[in-house]
């Protein structure tokens, strides 16, 4: 990850680890997604992160769902069932 301008760590800006690019994540693995979305439906973002659990997700299957859009740059994972993500 390339940033802009450099960052400015605090106590509330801190770095993560990520895996080497020649790290393969098998499908169904458990991964876990967080972002700061809606709590639920048509609501308010949230103020503190979210966490979810979902599992890798095959990139063919992937792409049937998003017509195509997912490149073998791009992860996929959630829960084919649906109701599960890092925004509600």
């Amino acid at each position: 990850v390339e940033m802009e301008t450099p960052v400015l760590f605090s106590e509330l800006v801190q770095p993560i680890c990520l895996p080497s690019t020649s790290r393969v994540f098998l499908y169904g693995t458990v991964c876990y997604v967080t972002g700061w979305g809606a709590i639920k439906e048509n609501s308010h973002l949230a103020k503190t992160l979210q966490e979810a659990q979902v599992r890798m997700i095959n990139q063919s299957v992937c792409n049937k769902l998003y017509d195509d859009l997912i490149t073998s740059c791009m992860l996929c994972a959630g829960n084919l069932n649906g109701g599960v993500d890092a925004c509600q």
